[in-house]
């Protein structure tokens, strides 16, 4: 009775411990799922209050940014009113005390002699013919120091002397300088407003100025450039670069028609209506000074390869890459093409006419696969304006085995067949690669840079004389002043010309030996080309024809040299475009190289300027005046 009574304590205690165990494994299970729960609502909160406080310190951020960014542009604005009220302010000084024209002596080695122009104590009509004489070599010797050095344009010093010169005889003279030509000699000269506001004061005391005001000129200076231009910047990756836009096309292209219609220096083309024209309009570009600068030019009957031909479309401080030229080309190129498909309307003399547009393009071949989105030099299609095979970088095809007479058709704008070496849409949809002008001018860069490159690495293997042609052909390029990049090993334009001039001077340098008459025969038959394409035309094609001919049979003379997409060019389509166009050079590039030089010799008249927008408007308002003046032939 005892036992059955422990046993049944006994279970009854396990059944409790069991409950007990129950009981608090549930609660456990209650205890960390509320555990869990309290954290995620405690991380959920933290993380809300995280969120918030980084919200509010973007906010702050921000703020500052903006903040910084208005006391960025107040501190140039300043800088840009101190600046114009310092250059004011020299200008002013300087007239009135009529006294330090410019503060330089003379050493005892004889080098350039600087003079200053002092108070006179009477004007120059009472004064002897060797004080005149004096006072105006040293007024010609003034502007030249302002020009760095480098002597203005012969017809300019002539003409500022000569009327100097008549009014000291004959103070009574009338003749003077229209502000237009006043202009003229302004650009021509590497000055500043300041120094040239200087002179013309100076002159003006004298009572000796053929000038206009300094006040005039300036005013007209001030003028804006025709096409609405508009800056913009091209802000992504990191990469900040500022350019300007004409943002109406039509507008340029309209007023340089009257003027050069109203100077009879426009080409076109009559019609079987009387009131309807064409002409021909070209888009150039090229990157050079830091700058990158696209044109249209209109072909004329004067200076059509002229840097004064030029009207700036778009220009950036930055490199001609396709990333840059469909952000700066987009809305100019886009007008262009409207203008092309629709036509003009401009009233001449009162009586409306209607203007076709016949596009060309033109401009070194970098730029022209960037512009019409082909692969490259690299491609296994390398031509820009055809579709021929070239056998890609390792399996380059070699002049001596490619047959000047196969034809090969020109590229189409529609065609996206990567395989053909097409990668991105063109710039343009209505300047075809038929209408592309070959740049002569980078073809014979190439060409001569190529054959010298050739010819001084034979030197290295040449122990006999070698080291004595190295020198001399060193010494060549120097003595006629053949400006050489060493890192590039390239000729410049200014270079190729120099060099194929002085051609026969070159072989002489070569009697000791024979071993590089093959190199010598090729200069000689690209020298002769060089001579052509500037004169040939559709009557005396067959020159050409000849030229090209006998440049071909001296390549093959050669061993191993590749056909290069430029030698391509004027193997296989310089004749086809010389037959279409009735000349070989219908547009170059010739302007485009010289706007580089010019825009680096403007660079004294806007190097105080901090503000990209301010050097670019005064860039486009220089290049206008200059196009302004050539188109109404001041």
């Amino acid at each position: 009775m005892e036992n059955n009574y422990r046993l049944d304590n006994l279970a009854l205690a396990h059944a409790k411990r069991r409950r007990t165990s129950e009981l608090a494994s549930q609660h456990s299970a209650n205890l960390a799922a509320c555990v869990e729960q309290r954290s995620k609502e405690f991380w959920k909160s933290s993380s809300n209050n995280f969120q918030s406080q980084l919200e509010e310190l973007q906010n702050r951020y921000d703020l500052l940014v903006e903040a910084n960014e208005n006391l960025r542009r107040e501190n140039e604005e300043l800088t840009t009113k101190c600046n114009n009220l310092e250059n004011e302010i020299n200008v002013l000084n300087s007239s009135t005390s009529n006294r330090n024209f410019l503060n330089e002596s003379s050493n005892s080695n004889k080098e350039t002699k600087f003079v200053s122009l002092k108070v006179r104590a009477k004007t120059l009509q009472y004064s002897s013919d060797s004080s005149k004489r004096l006072w105006l070599s040293q007024v010609i010797n003034a502007i030249t120091e302002s020009n760095l050095n480098e002597i203005p344009p012969e017809d300019v010093l002539f003409r500022l002397s000569q009327k100097i010169q008549q009014l000291a005889i004959n103070p009574k003279n009338k003749q003077s300088f229209t502000i237009e030509e006043t202009i003229k000699l302004y650009l021509n000269l590497n000055i500043t407003q300041a120094r040239f506001g200087l002179l013309l004061n100076t002159l003006k005391e004298e009572r000796l100025s053929p000038f206009p005001s300094f006040n005039s000129v300036k005013q007209r200076l001030m003028t804006p450039a025709t096409g609405a231009y508009r800056s913009i910047r091209h802000d992504q990756q990191y990469e900040i670069v500022d350019g300007i836009i004409a943002t109406n096309i039509e507008s340029i292209v309209k007023e340089r028609i009257c003027d050069l219609m109203s100077t009879n220096q426009l080409v076109y083309e009559t019609t079987e209506n009387v009131n309807e024209i064409t002409i021909n309009c070209c888009i150039n570009g090229d990157k050079g000074q830091d700058t990158t600068k696209f044109n249209l030019q209109l072909e004329t009957k004067e200076n059509n390869h002229s840097v004064n031909n030029l009207s700036i479309i778009a220009m950036w401080f930055g490199t001609d890459d396709r990333k840059f030229m469909e952000y700066f080309l987009e809305e100019p190129m886009k007008q262009f093409d409207e203008m092309v498909q629709n036509g003009l309307v401009v009233e001449i003399n009162g009586i409306e006419y209607k203007i076709n547009i016949k596009p060309f393009v033109v401009a070194d071949f970098m730029v022209l696969y960037n512009f019409y989105g082909l692969k490259g030099a690299s491609s296994n299609h390398n031509c820009v304006l055809c579709e021929r095979t070239s056998g890609g970088t390792r399996n380059r095809e070699c002049i001596r085995s490619t047959d000047r007479s196969e034809e090969y058709g020109y590229r189409s704008l529609f065609s996206r067949d990567t395989e053909k070496g097409y990668r991105e849409e063109p710039l343009s949809k209505t300047i075809p690669y038929e209408n592309i002008c070959i740049p002569m001018l980078h073809v014979f860069m190439g060409l001569v840079k190529d054959i010298y490159n050739s010819m001084t690495n034979e030197f290295k293997t040449d122990r006999q004389h070698g080291s004595a042609l190295t020198i001399e052909c060193e010494n060549f390029l120097k003595s006629f002043k053949v400006p050489r990049q060493e890192f590039y090993q390239t000729f410049s334009g200014n270079g190729v010309k120099r060099f194929l001039e002085n051609i026969e001077q070159f072989e002489q340098i070569f009697d000791s030996t024979q071993r590089y008459s093959k190199y010598l025969n090729v200069f000689k038959k690209i020298s002769k080309i060089y001579k052509a394409v500037f004169k040939v035309n559709s009557q005396n094609s067959i020159q050409l024809s000849e030229a090209i001919n006998e440049l071909h049979i001296a390549y093959e003379q050669l061993d191993k040299i590749s056909l290069t997409p430029k030698m391509h060019a004027l193997l296989h389509h310089s004749e086809k475009e010389l037959n279409r166009n009735g000349k070989l050079t219908l547009f170059s590039e010739q302007g485009l190289e010289s706007q580089h030089s010019l825009i680096k010799r403007d660079l004294i008249r806007y190097q105080s300027q901090n503000d990209n927008k301010l050097k670019l408007d005064l860039m486009t308002r220089y290049n206008y005046q200059r196009t302004k003046l050539h188109d109404l032939k001041v």
